[in-house]
């Protein structure tokens, strides 16, 4: 799956989108959603990436993809990519990232170690190809500053990295104080499909 995961990186190269015609086409776009309640926060952002297919290399399994800003990208698919003689020239490799970050104030005894887990799939024999790959890791932070003259919370990692949030509901202030243990988990979920042409 990490064969998926370069192939968003390489199509995630341009924004914005590129130039109108009749059809789908190459392009690149970005969603943010913020939920905020007294002692948690939600954090999401979805990007959809797009390229159209305009040549096969079927010996060396090298794809020429149009990306968005009329950037040309080659791609060498893998033997993990399943159903590679399903792709024609005009499809369309359509990129999906999420990415998430939970946070919640909790009491002692949250869990200390860091917790991770993940999950891959791939398509069905027969089927245009696609994949998705996403994990999920979970950790306890620290609040080591609150800032409310200027909006922000920050939080020391595991690690000893110290991150600035962005307060966008002001009840934050009331809730969270220097010495809070905060729970973050971060999601990160990537799906990759072949569409075939205008559809």
């Amino acid at each position: 799956m990490r064969n998926a995961f370069f192939m968003v990186m390489m199509l995630a190269l341009a924004v914005p989108a590129f130039a109108a015609e009749k059809g789908e086409k190459p392009d690149a776009g970005e969603g943010s959603v913020l939920v905020s309640e007294p002692g948690r926060a939600l954090m999401t952002t979805v990007i959809e990436v797009k390229a159209r297919v305009d040549a096969i290399d079927a010996k060396t399994r090298t794809l020429t993809l149009m990306a968005p800003n009329d950037k040309v990208v080659e791609y060498v698919a893998d033997e993990d990519v399943r159903n590679f003689d399903q792709i024609e020239i005009g499809d369309m490799v359509v990129a999906t990232i999420l990415r998430s970050l939970q946070l919640e104030k909790v009491k002692e005894g949250g869990k200390s170690e860091p917790e991770a887990k993940g999950a891959a799939a791939r398509a069905e024999k027969g089927q245009k190809p696609g994949a998705a790959v996403g994990g999920q890791v979970t950790f306890m932070t620290e609040v080591v500053k609150v800032d409310q003259p200027n909006n922000t919370i920050s939080l020391k990692g595991p690690e000893g990295k110290v991150v600035a949030f962005d307060v966008h509901n002001p009840v934050q202030f009331e809730v969270v104080k220097e010495g809070d243990m905060v729970q973050a988990t971060y999601t990160e979920a990537i799906a990759v499909e072949v569409r075939k042409a205008n559809k």
